[in-house]
């Protein structure tokens, strides 16, 4: 192989991770915005009852931290056996899935809990208007 074609390889790999991105967090905008909605009257309900809005976005982002935890532990296991097989001569450190994982964590964390505070944020009168 060319260095010519590992630096196109390499390119392409960017771009598509690049563009994966903000797929994913599409997909977990969608996801948050989906169960917001589906759970309107419970906030609604919940904030009229004297809960408050740290509360609310503690209630919605408690599924989402559940199964992003659960993701990170199945991919670390699988990036650390094929890792550990495709890069013996390099040192691999555990410190390199730590930081991919609390960067997931936090780009999930901002990405929900925008949409959890304005789902909290909202007048509970008009989640209960038609009750």
């Amino acid at each position: 192989m060319t260095l010519i074609s590992l630096v196109v390889a390499f390119l392409g790999i960017i771009v598509l991770s690049l563009w994966t991105i903000p797929l994913a967090l599409t997909g977990l905008l969608g996801l948050i915005v989906f169960i917001s909605r589906d759970k309107v009257k419970e906030i609604g309900i919940r904030k009229v009852n004297g809960a408050s809005i740290f509360e609310v976005v503690h209630l919605l982002n408690k599924n989402v931290l559940i199964w992003l935890s659960i993701a990170f532990v199945i991919a670390t296991s699988f990036a650390w056996y094929f890792m550990n097989q495709w890069l013996v001569p390099f040192a691999l450190s555990w410190w390199i899935f730590a930081f991919a994982g609390l960067a997931a964590l936090i780009v999930a964390l901002l990405t929900v809990s925008w949409q959890s505070w304005r789902a909290a944020t909202r007048n509970p009168v008009e989640a209960l208007r038609y009750e």
